[in-house]
């Protein structure tokens, strides 16, 4: 499938691509019927099926996005300073529960009020989880003036977080034909 779709097939005469200028990369039009099919027959056969509700791939997202900061966090720490496996587990502990936290209070009602809107999304849950993170980064170091690179490395890990909870949550709500974006 996946060399149809970057360049094994060539376009039909007077089809358009999908990116001009880039002959052969996702040229959909070129691709007949029976290659789309077998594409999505493949793609079906891939796909995980797991059995969760809404609320349920929800609250497993979040635990999933409540992983992201620590991780961030300990792989910027400088390896002098990290200590041994005992040291580096109890600081991931208390970054994990620091991370709960800050989800609890920030994501779920950001998440409940994109669902109230519509309008769970990639790049609104990216943006959103950017946006805490930015304003945590600068409530860090309070009340001296924050440091830039606090800013950035929280906006980050806020961003990456809230990416790895839509994942984790579109994939599991589509898994049972729920997703938002269907």
């Amino acid at each position: 499938c996946l060399a149809h779709l970057w360049g094994g097939r060539k376009l039909a005469a007077g089809s358009k691509s999908v990116w001009p200028g880039h002959s052969g990369f996702l040229q959909l039009a070129g691709v007949d019927k029976a290659v789309r099919a077998a594409c999505s027959e493949s793609a079906a056969r891939l796909r995980v099926r797991v059995k969760t509700t809404r609320p349920a791939a929800a609250c497993i997202g979040f635990l999933a996005a409540s992983l992201v900061p620590p991780v961030v966090f300990l792989s910027l720490a400088e390896p002098e300073r990290a200590g041994g496996a005992f040291e580096i587990f109890g600081a991931f502990l208390g970054l994990l529960f620091f991370s709960v936290v800050i989800v609890v209070l920030f994501g779920v009602p950001a998440f409940l009020l994109f669902v109230r809107l519509g309008i769970v999304r990639w790049w609104s849950t990216l943006g959103a989880g950017a946006g805490f993170g930015a304003v945590l980064g600068f409530l860090l170091r309070a009340p001296n003036p924050p440091e830039t690179n606090d800013i950035f490395t929280m906006a980050g890990a806020g961003g990456g977080a809230a990416l790895v909870f839509w994942l984790v949550w579109e994939g599991l709500s589509a898994s049972r034909g729920e997703g938002l974006n269907k």
